[in-house]
């Protein structure tokens, strides 16, 4: 029976010692140096310690395989087959410097009245606070990159510093900026209804779960635990943006 390692969403077969379908070795250590940029930093990440010997090894492998090679280049980026880690790898690239290189057109903006929980940098609660969230949706032209298509992003701000971010989104939310802001987090489809609250803070979401509710795993497969029954956790799937807006109560 193959046992699976997941490294930031990259599903690794201990048993095989392989990667997922159309992933490579050399792929997660472009990903790995464009992310962490040094070895020591890398090191800080990935020499954890861990009963599977095996794991061990592949922390090795792409810690020997850091010095061969290059983060990859925008171009790169749009070439992963892959489409898990052509995500991480576009999230560890900073787009805002990217796109002032290219042509970019405003296709909407709309935004939400949304009220959200304040905490110190300690995590004391300080209450609530009530804002206006605008989002931007925009084409862009991937000439320079040789794509032919037209590529779309998201323009929002961090309510921590203001600062400008983009994330890029499918064209079936180009005119629908709330959608498109829901869909940048995908979840299991089956335990959308036992979240409580979701606390976002840049990329990473925070879930909370009702009382009752607990993830395992049989037999290497992902399940809930819902009043004593076991339930597979379905497929993942963008929020929507109800559920998104409706679910988030804190986000920095």
């Amino acid at each position: 029976m193959a046992v699976q390692y997941f490294f930031e969403g990259i599903c690794y077969n201990i048993t095989t010692q392989s990667f997922e379908k159309n992933v490579t070795p050399i792929e997660v250590a472009k990903y790995l140096k464009g992310k962490y940029k040094s070895k020591a930093r890398l090191r800080e990440v990935l020499f954890k310690p861990t009963n599977a010997d095996i794991v061990q090894e592949f922390y090795k492998g792409m810690f020997e395989l850091f010095d061969e090679v290059e983060p990859f280049t925008y171009k790169e980026a749009f070439s992963v087959k892959n489409e898990t880690l052509r995500a991480q790898v576009f999230g560890s690239i900073d787009i805002s410097e990217m796109l002032k290189e290219f042509s970019m057109k405003r296709i909407k903006v709309d935004g939400k009245r949304v009220n959200r929980k304040q905490f110190s940098p300690y995590g004391e609660f300080l209450g609530w606070h009530e804002y206006d969230s605008i989002y931007e949706t925009y084409e862009v032209d991937g000439g320079k990159l040789g794509i032919e298509n037209k590529l779309y992003v998201l323009k929002c701000w961090c309510t921590s510093t203001n600062k400008e971010h983009y994330l890029w989104i499918n064209e079936q939310y180009a005119n629908d900026p709330l959608s498109a802001v829901a869909s940048t987090f995908f979840v299991y489809a089956n335990i959308i209804p036992y979240i409580s609250e979701l606390k976002r803070q840049g990329d990473v979401m925070l879930i909370e779960f009702k009382d009752g509710f607990a993830m395992d795993t049989i037999n290497q497969t992902q399940v809930f635990v819902w009043e004593g029954e076991s339930h597979y956790v379905g497929e993942r799937r963008p929020l929507t943006k109800e559920e998104y807006f409706g679910l988030l109560t804190a986000e920095s």
